[in-house]
């Protein structure tokens, strides 16, 4: 367990993903600066959270496509967060009802097989 003025009053634990020591944290072995100076994607870091290794190019791009299949929102989450965004409130707000709205429009949100992820 460790802790910094960063993490006062936070308990942190390393995992098999992640790890703080001193002030660094790093995820299945990367340190998070380093995949900030090379430009990581978003989507890399994911995958990386995920298989525990940076993908290659060709596993990048897969799972890039298998992540464009699942972007679409129904038109009713789309019309909540547009609500939303008019009544001004902080787009966290926003964030967190919609994401709890999603779970309502995912048939398979109950599952909890490996098929179902």
């Amino acid at each position: 367990m460790s802790q910094t003025d960063g993490l006062k009053d936070t308990i942190a634990c390393d995992t098999r993903i992640s790890q703080i020591v001193d002030d660094s944290l790093s995820y299945a072995g990367y340190n998070i600066s380093e995949l900030v100076e090379h430009h990581a994607s978003f989507e890399e870091v994911i995958y990386l959270l995920w298989h525990l290794h940076l993908p290659t190019q060709i596993e990048l791009k897969h799972f890039e496509e298998d992540l464009r299949t699942n972007y679409a929102i129904s038109d009713a989450v789309e019309q909540c967060i547009l609500i939303q965004s008019r009544k001004h409130l902080h787009p966290m707000s926003v964030l967190r009802s919609t994401v709890s709205l999603l779970g309502g429009y995912n048939v398979h949100a109950e599952e909890i097989s490996l098929e179902a992820t």
